[in-house]
């Protein structure tokens, strides 16, 4: 049984907060990559973010954490849902900007989307006009919802 070495990965921030201070210090504890170059390990920490931002979405915005259910079958298709309706927001969010320094945010697209659900069911549903579906939908959104 060979040893293995643990790594500790230390990453100081660029910038600084508002009072001057340098960035925050970041730490990773990373075990098992004996093999690993130092790009590979720098890589994975940055993941990390990527998936927690990932949890975040779908539990504050398309309700991943609100199934009450109590089967695992209907876990399973709720978070099926949860990842497709996912899946849809970041595509439509990659159209939103041409290039990454000015994507809508998820919250944003998100907004869009179901502003544009609502106008188009009062122009379909309700025969109204555009511009007045619009105004109908902003009232309805605003009124109702945390908008």
């Amino acid at each position: 049984m060979s040893d293995e070495t643990g790594w500790l990965l230390l990453k100081q921030a660029d910038d600084e907060d508002e009072d001057g201070e340098e960035g925050e210090l970041k730490a990773w504890m990373c075990w098992g990559v004996d093999e690993a170059s130092l790009e590979e390990l720098v890589s994975w920490a940055q993941v990390r973010w990527c998936v927690e931002q990932f949890h975040r979405d779908i539990k504050q915005n398309l309700g991943a954490d609100e199934y009450q259910g109590r089967t695992w079958k209907g876990t399973h298709h709720h978070l099926a849902v949860v990842m497709l309706a996912h899946a849809f927001v970041v595509r439509r969010r990659l159209e939103t900007g041409k290039n990454r320094s000015d994507f809508s945010s998820f919250e944003e697209v998100i907004n869009q989307i179901v502003r544009e659900s609502a106008i188009q069911g009062l122009i379909d549903d309700k025969g109204c006009d555009r511009d007045r579906a619009e105004e109908l939908a902003e009232y309805m959104l605003q009124s109702y919802s945390p908008w």
